[in-house]
């Protein structure tokens, strides 16, 4: 699971598991996107919960979910005092990042039509929680997955969000597997309690 994801819905998920099914054992790893593919493609995992779309051959994938993306900015950001927030809104602003690797700023800057050109980075973290440290001290502002709010994960009174008043600002949330794994019935289980666990 990306750590984008896994400090969001994993332990809710997994105390939900275990009591549906006090037998079955999970062994559980976090690392980004290409990490895990390439354990995935070598036979060292079995399933990857990430988001999608990432290129990857050989796999089958199962999209769970849509994940809203949000802008987090401070209150002191002129932004924050928009009425409705656009996409195009955040041309020439100043941002704060996760660094290159992390597959949440890549699917980012392609739902809110961002281009690396179009705005200035200021700081590159490799956590959302350096990255909300910053947002707090206006250092700029970031897009946050709407799982990262609903999970409490803002703990800073400078800090707001805010919707893009468009459709399709979000990421899709998915399980990955290898085509030839033989365990494609049970992973299909484990899409349908995602599923049922989100929708709670």
């Amino acid at each position: 699971v990306i750590p984008t994801i896994a400090p969001f819905i994993l332990p809710d998920l997994l105390a939900d598991i275990r009591k549906l099914h006090p037998e079955f054992t999970l062994f559980v790893r976090e690392d980004l996107s290409g990490h895990l593919i390439e354990q995935l493609c070598t036979g060292e995992l079995d399933v990857l919960l990430l988001a999608l779309p990432y290129p990857a051959e050989d796999t089958e994938t199962r999209h769970l979910f849509d994940d809203e993306l949000l802008l987090a900015c401070s209150k002191d950001n002129t932004i924050s005092q928009k009425a409705t927030l656009s996409t195009a809104d955040l041309n020439q602003q100043e941002f704060v990042l996760l660094e290159d690797g992390h597959c949440l700023r890549d699917h980012s800057m392609e739902a809110c039509k961002i281009h690396s050109e179009s705005i200035f980075i200021r700081y590159q973290a490799t956590s959302l929680n350096t990255v909300i440290q910053m947002v707090a001290n206006d250092i700029g502002m970031t897009i946050l997955p709407k799982m990262a709010v609903d999970a409490q994960f803002l703990n800073h009174d400078n800090v707001i969000t805010k919707s893009f008043d468009e459709d399709n600002v979000s990421r899709s949330i998915g399980l990955m597997w290898r085509k030839s794994s033989p365990r494609v019935e049970e992973f299909e289980v484990l899409c349908e309690l995602i599923r049922q666990h989100h929708s709670v």
